[in-house]
């Protein structure tokens, strides 16, 4: 619905602030928007812990058997950067440019965002032992290939289609927030 006003009402853009934050600088929407990005992150703590920004950068696993495969992981150290791309976010302060809302809403406004614990990725190619069940007491015949790929949240998913679909995501270090149940400023 938002993706539609924003362009029926042919605004430029559209910010949107979490209901349990507020900026810690009175300019920072203003900053989002003179980013000239099309899709920009501000900093926001996590509730989970602490230390944990809402940055999601792509890590190769460690695993041999999951070779060639990312997976997002959160930093809890940041450089001090002005303006910087990221892999993903999860929301909390985010600008989505006329184009982002256009381009989102005519190629996913059919296709709903899956839910916080949606299973996907298809197991493939692995053998019975790479995945650990080669025990006597079980029956390889009663294995079969599961869907195993956790969407975190719709900002997230949100954020994953619009980079498939040709934009980048970046972060402006100086638009933080503070979440209201809790106002600690962040430093890094």
């Amino acid at each position: 619905m938002i993706l539609e006003k924003t362009i029926e009402w042919e605004y430029d853009g559209v910010i949107m602030i979490d209901d349990d934050q507020y900026p810690e600088k009175p300019d920072c929407f203003k900053k989002l928007i003179e980013a000239w990005q099309d899709m920009v992150s501000g900093v926001v703590r996590l509730r989970v812990n602490k230390e944990n920004l809402n940055i999601l950068y792509k890590e190769d696993y460690k695993e041999p058997w999951k070779e060639g495969m990312k997976r997002y992981i959160n930093h809890k150290e940041c450089q001090n950067w002005w303006l910087f791309e990221i892999d993903n976010a999860w929301s909390g302060l985010i600008y989505l440019s006329k184009e982002v809302c256009k381009k989102m809403y005519d190629r996913y406004w059919k296709e709903p965002f899956e839910s916080k614990a949606t299973v996907y990725v298809k197991l493939t190619d692995w053998s019975w032992e790479e995945l650990g069940y080669n025990r006597p007491d079980l029956d390889q015949s009663e294995w079969k290939p599961k869907m195993c790929r956790r969407v975190l949240s719709e900002d997230y998913l949100f954020f994953e289609r619009a980079i498939s679909q040709g934009y980048k995501l970046y972060c402006y270090w100086d638009c933080k927030c503070v979440h209201l149940w809790e106002p600690e400023k962040i430093k890094v």
